[in-house]
């Protein structure tokens, strides 16, 4: 049985990736065109075939924006969400705040994947301030 943690996937990008993605585990292949999955993890960290999970495996961009996820206002203004349990401070997350919003500018710039994110549900997030 899965919690209420998961981990989504834009459209598209599952598929689009090579590297070993055998530690994710979909538990829905259509969450609004894109994917919804939890992680095989041990102690916090994935595990590929009894191992630790290497570098060389797929992480998604949802993992790699943690503790932080796009949101569109109602003038489709990227707004940033922060998951709840993050204990880090925003000045420990600039720089990564800084690269979040930069990946994620570039990424909404695809139709497909902006409908996409005002479709998704997150649980634990925060609206935070820009």
């Amino acid at each position: 049985m899965f919690t209420k943690n998961y981990i989504v996937l834009y459209p598209g990008e599952f598929e689009a990736h090579n590297l070993g993605k055998y530690h994710i585990k979909i538990i829905d292949d259509d969450y609004h065109g894109g994917k919804k999955a939890v992680c095989d993890y041990h102690e916090g960290r994935a595990i590929v075939h009894n191992r630790i999970c290497a570098h060389a495996h797929f992480k998604p961009l949802d993992c790699k924006s943690y503790p932080y996820f796009p949101f569109l206002d109602s003038d489709d203004k990227l707004r940033i969400l922060k998951g709840e349990k993050c204990p880090l401070t925003e000045g420990e997350l600039s720089k990564h705040r800084k690269w979040f919003l930069q990946r994620w500018k570039k990424m909404l710039r695809n139709p497909e994947i902006k409908e996409w994110i005002k479709k998704v549900e997150l649980v634990g997030y925060e609206l935070i301030s820009e």
